[in-house]
């Protein structure tokens, strides 16, 4: 790997933690020294596979889904309903 493609990589992961964090593309390309929004995305989608706002979107979604199943409960729901309304959960 050359310096320029390790600097490229840790950019790219810079931007992925950034638009995690909910920064705006224009914001992210500009702090990483990138003037040209579009070439930054370009190069982000060559190495992710996804543009900025499609990984964002992809994490977002991602990070929702995990949020939820957090909050289900471990045994399901029929049990808890049932002890509620008096019957049996059996």
């Amino acid at each position: 790997m050359t310096l320029m493609q390790y600097v490229t990589q840790q950019r790219m992961e810079k931007a992925k933690a950034m638009l995690a964090d909910g920064l705006q593309v224009q914001e992210i390309a500009a702090s990483l020294g990138y003037e040209d929004r579009p070439y930054f995305s370009e190069l982000f989608k060559k190495h992710t596979g996804l543009t900025p706002t499609e990984y964002r979107n992809k994490k977002v979604i991602s990070s929702s889904l995990h949020s939820r199943n957090v909050l289900l409960p471990s045994r399901g729901f029929r049990p808890i309903i049932e002890s509620v309304a008096g019957r049996p959960s059996g």
